[in-house]
């Protein structure tokens, strides 16, 4: 084989690999997520405070104003029982262990298509959709209550 036989014939292997493994990368979901509870304080609070404001309707901005000094309290001790964990595998699993809602595990697939991830939680009406910004991922039921503010998200942290 001459030697310009084996540069074209070398070249075409290293093409085809890089082809091959550009496509087998690792989605930046896969991995071990805790919930971020600093990043969780604001979320919770502003949650809280939508709520807050629409029960107390019209009229009710001393009650609101009053109850807004609450807040702070409650939110310590709500984002002491906050702990979840949240593994997503590359197998196309996933399991979460701690709250999620009234449930202490979930499990289920996943599956990622233009950046968005579903997670579907197996026999769970909890199917969750997710996004990644810098650090951050976010999760929110893919069929929110009628009672969750709007934009309400889980936010987690990548695990070391």
């Amino acid at each position: 084989m001459s030697t310009i036989t084996r540069r074209v014939f070398a070249v075409t292997v290293l093409l085809a690999m890089s082809v091959f493994l550009t496509g087998c990368g690792a989605s930046a979901f896969e991995g071990t997520w805790t919930l971020d509870k600093e990043a969780m304080r604001p979320v919770m609070k502003s949650a809280m405070e939508t709520k807050m404001a629409e029960e107390a309707g019209e009229g009710g901005g001393a009650a609101m104003e009053m109850m807004k000094g609450m807040i702070d309290g409650l939110l310590d001790t709500m984002m002491e029982g906050m702990d979840a964990t949240l593994t997503v595998n590359a197998d196309g699993t996933f399991t979460g262990t701690g709250k999620f809602g009234d449930k202490d595990a979930l499990s289920g697939t996943w599956s990622e298509k233009g950046g968005v991830a579903m997670f579907d939680a197996a026999g769970e009406d909890d199917d969750m959709t997710g996004t990644i910004t810098e650090t951050a991922l976010s999760l929110k039921p893919a069929n929110p209550p009628a009672d969750m503010p709007a934009g309400f998200a889980l936010l987690f942290k990548k695990s070391e």
